[in-house]
């Protein structure tokens, strides 16, 4: 097997370690340079957004209804990639959050620092959770 894109050799060595293999090759671990706590910083933010949702959100019927397929979609949504990363073999070593803020992590498009990572991890989901609980605040006002 080599991988290739377009006439470039993209991995030498992995393509040479992959022509000497006899067993069947396995995915890398999905995320070995982040530590588990981020992902329950997700998780947090993820609960926020819900629990705003129930505060302020469920009024009638109808909307009960509403935010009821809302915590189905996202326990849905977040309980894939906990599936898929229970499936990939235990790494030996985990990243502490120390050592994850203080060497950051490698992508694709270069090297980014631990709070960098941690801020854009983030930012999105703690923005909704703050418009969620804005916008039901002020309705909860004016209504």
């Amino acid at each position: 097997m080599k991988i290739e894109i377009g006439t470039a050799d993209v991995f030498p060595s992995l393509n040479a370690a992959l022509a000497t293999r006899r067993e069947p090759a396995f995915g890398e671990a999905a995320a070995p340079d982040v530590p588990v706590a981020v992902g329950w910083m997700l998780l947090g933010s993820f609960a926020l957004i819900m629990s705003g949702f129930v505060l302020l959100y469920t009024g009638s019927r109808l909307s009960t209804m509403m935010v009821t397929i809302s915590i189905v979609y996202t326990t849905i949504y977040l309980a894939v990639p906990a599936i898929f990363l229970r499936m990939e073999p235990q790494a030996k070593y985990h990243v502490t959050m120390a050592e994850f803020i203080d060497r950051g992590m490698h992508t694709w498009t270069g090297h980014v620092r631990g709070r960098d990572a941690i801020i854009q991890l983030l930012t999105i989901p703690l923005a909704v959770a703050s418009a969620v609980f804005l916008i039901g605040l002020e309705a909860a006002v004016i209504l």
